[in-house]
């Protein structure tokens, strides 16, 4: 207690408390100097709430680990410590301010095909009430529900709910079981789950029912100091917060044949007006452009040959894509000349983009784009089988020394630019167009590149070319996408002839990243209009068949995480 009582003695003379955030730190001004400040934190804290205290004020503070948010507060209580992190239940008769909050999420597997819940539904869920996704239009599965957390978490659930939670305890080091539903007050550990929404809104939306406040708590008197170092906190988690990277991936887009001749007729936004308010919850926009911008050139000698004018990049920048990959094997479909006006033409128009190049070296450069203050490098590439028919081979068409090309991708090539690349980037991001079309499952040339370039130290690996979705899995930890199917494609006699006209099923893949990697994942259901081969939003009963089939085809695929 004296040392309480002497540190309070000093925080009451404190005349005035602000909280300056300043270019390279954060600081508290003043503090009580004489004596350190001692902070009492849950240890599941200290490596965030606790951190980030510790960068804003490394010499002043001192934080003393506590079992759980309750035994912090009960430091305080005790005298052990002047301050506590903890939740707001706990902090009854302290005084407290809020820095954050938290969000007790419903989880599942990213690609399982259930998305949204009533609030109904979710405390059924939760009591234990509903024992069978079939009953809430998932899988025929048993509901296994885990509560991910210590006894704290059981008890800040059981307040939030008004009910206790019929469900068993486990760490989130553990992997969900088949139909495992994880109750979790946090965020998402793991990209690998998503949270479920509850009447239409996600954790971080405005308006979520359940959320669980965090505070600062001190003893009486200690009002001043309480905000004083909720203040910096706060200011320090959005100054990391405020380096999160939203990213929207999408699978090909091709604006010749059909979907030309509608954006001649009804204006060169036409593809992207209806998926542009899904979009727009997004900083960064990626895609592969499935065709070069030109007029020029003698078009190659295969079934398939794809253009459209240069003026289609002032669509595409008009839609929010900023990076694409030219990697494919239609860029070259006018030769030299094709690529050489798409260079110029998404130069002008401010679009970044790899994998194809006036040269080897310049195909296989990445692009380096910095969003938030995070930096990251793109690089893409090709690898298909020759054209059945006409014997067409893309590889032919690969990047020489001086020669325009595409970036042709070998598990060699890739696992080098890549480890060049993170040396100048946060990040990096590798596009692969590979596979066999119109198949479910990803072929072996897929998942070496793919698994070459985690080992060069990609964060994410986004495939296309199949025409329709593939799999998700996760290899050492990063998401592996393999195929986003078409995004904006119009539809042909191939397309036609595959039972359920998979073709049309796609999605918009958002991805939240930040300097340690991906931080979430969550995939938007699109379905493209077969009369116009632009994409439309699709939710509830529109969206089924488009979750079912990312459900089914990722199961068939063995993640190593």
């Amino acid at each position: 207690m004296r040392v309480f009582t002497g540190l309070l003695v000093l925080t009451l003379a404190i005349t005035a408390v602000a909280c300056r955030i300043e270019h390279r730190s954060v600081s508290i001004d003043p503090l009580p100097r004489a004596e350190s400040l001692t902070v009492a934190v849950p240890s599941d804290w200290r490596d965030s709430y606790g951190n980030a205290l510790l960068a804003a004020e490394p010499a002043r503070l001192r934080l003393v680990e506590e079992p759980d948010p309750a035994a912090a507060a009960a430091a305080v209580r005790e005298g052990r410590a002047l301050l506590a992190l903890t939740r707001a239940g706990h902090a009854v008769g302290l005084t407290a301010e809020p820095f954050d909050s938290a969000p007790l999420s419903f989880l599942v597997p990213v690609t399982f095909p259930v998305d949204d819940l009533r609030l109904d539904q979710a405390r059924a869920l939760a009591a234990g009430q509903v024992t069978n996704w079939r009953a809430l239009g998932g899988p025929p599965l048993a509901v296994r529900a885990v509560l991910w957390g210590n006894e704290d978490d059981a008890l800040a659930a059981t307040a939030l709910l008004g009910l206790t939670p019929v469900a068993s305890r486990m760490s989130p080091a553990n992997q969900l079981a088949a139909g495992g539903l994880a109750l979790h007050v946090g965020d998402s550990p793991s990209p690998a789950l998503k949270p479920l929404r509850l009447d239409g809104r996600l954790p971080d939306d405005e308006g979520y029912p359940w959320r669980e406040r965090y505070v600062v708590a001190g003893g009486g008197g200690s009002s001043t100091l309480v905000r004083a170092v909720a203040g910096v906190l706060r200011a320090r988690l959005e100054r990391e917060r405020s380096g999160r990277v939203v990213l929207d991936a999408v699978g090909d887009i091709m604006l010749g044949r059909s979907v030309g001749e509608a954006m001649r007729e009804r204006g060169l936004s036409f593809p992207f007006d209806a998926v542009q308010p899904l979009l727009a919850g997004s900083d960064l926009r990626v895609a592969n452009l499935e065709l070069p911008l030109t007029e020029r050139g003698v078009p190659a000698t295969k079934r398939y040959v794809f253009r459209a004018p240069p003026a289609a990049a002032g669509a595409l920048r008009a839609a929010g894509f900023t990076l694409l990959s030219l990697a494919n094997n239609h860029m070259m479909d006018y030769g030299p000349e094709g690529l050489l006006d798409t260079l110029a033409a998404l130069g002008q128009a401010g679009i970044a983009h790899a994998g194809a190049g006036r040269s080897h070296g310049e195909a296989h450069a990445p692009a380096v784009v910095t969003v938030n203050g995070l930096r990251i490098a793109f690089l893409a590439y090709v690898n298909v089988p020759d054209d059945a028919g006409s014997g067409f081979s893309t590889r032919a068409t690969a990047a020489g020394p001086s020669a325009p090309g595409v970036a042709w991708g070998t598990v060699e090539a890739v696992r080098r630019d890549v480890a060049a690349a993170r040396a100048v980037a946060d990040l990096v991001i590798v596009s692969i167009h590979a596979g066999f079309e119109y198949t479910a499952m990803p072929n072996a040339v897929q998942r070496e590149l793919a698994r070459a370039a985690v080992d060069g130290g990609a964060a994410l690996v986004l495939g296309s070319h199949p025409h329709v979705l593939q799999g998700l899995e996760f290899y050492r930890g990063v998401p592996i996408a393999y195929s986003l199917g078409n995004f904006v494609f119009d539809l042909d006699d191939d397309d036609r002839r595959q039972p359920g006209l998979p073709s049309v099923l796609s999605a918009v893949l958002r991805v939240t990243l930040d300097r340690s990697g991906v931080r979430a994942l969550r995939f938007l259901p699109v379905v493209i209009d077969e009369r116009v081969g632009r994409p439309v939003p699709a939710s509830g009963e529109a969206a089924r068949p488009v979750l079912e089939r990312l459900y089914q085809v990722s199961a068939g695929l063995d993640d190593e995480r």
